[in-house]
């Protein structure tokens, strides 16, 4: 469901398409190979939501789903949840504890989560990657959000790869910056 491609950088590869972010260095050796970039502010259908301190996230592929840190993700699944509302919500399942059961509905609409980084590049997962089908892609009996709480004392959010998997990803390291192109993949 992808591509690696090596060469090229950014916007040269992908023209103007492209938006970008700074990539963050951290010195601590548990973190010094991460990719890491500021996370600016998460929009949940339309709605901001407020800013925090903790606003570091490392891009990991990994990972299936995105956490945050538990006040970052608190606001994001309330806001959510309030927007879901008409809804009939299920159990949780496994870590994610935002999840709906749509049996018997024709269709479903859910609130655009956009997680927006600093230098204006944001990255807006579609359905299929914003969401996780319990029963499958071809179900949408079980469905539950694809964001969670961080465990413990993780220091940084973390931007699985489920929320990338339709988006462009490129790495620039050598220019500092990573770019998103929605929809590319």
């Amino acid at each position: 469901r992808g591509f690696l491609s090596i060469g090229g950088a950014l916007p040269d590869f992908s023209g103007d398409q492209a938006s970008s972010t700074p990539l963050v260095m951290d010195n601590h050796p548990l973190y010094k190979n991460s990719y890491l970039v500021k996370l600016g502010g998460i929009n949940v259908g339309g709605t901001e939501l407020p800013a925090t301190e903790s606003n570091l996230a490392a891009l990991e592929v990994g990972t299936s789903f995105t956490f945050f840190p538990p006040a970052i993700y608190s606001a994001l699944r309330d806001e959510f949840r309030k927007q879901m509302s008409m809804y009939r919500p299920a159990p949780a399942y496994r870590m994610l504890d935002t999840c709906y059961n749509f049996t018997g509905l024709p269709g479903f609409e859910v609130p655009a989560v956009i997680l927006e980084f600093e230098g204006g590049a944001i990255l807006q997962p579609d359905v299929d990657q914003m969401l996780y089908f319990v029963d499958g892609d071809s179900s949408f009996n079980y469905v539950c959000l694809a964001f969670a709480a961080l465990p413990g004392d993780f220091p940084y959010a973390v931007i699985g790869n489920r929320a990338q998997q339709t988006v462009e990803v490129v790495y620039d390291v050598q220019g500092g910056k990573v770019g998103f192109i929605q929809e590319s993949c």
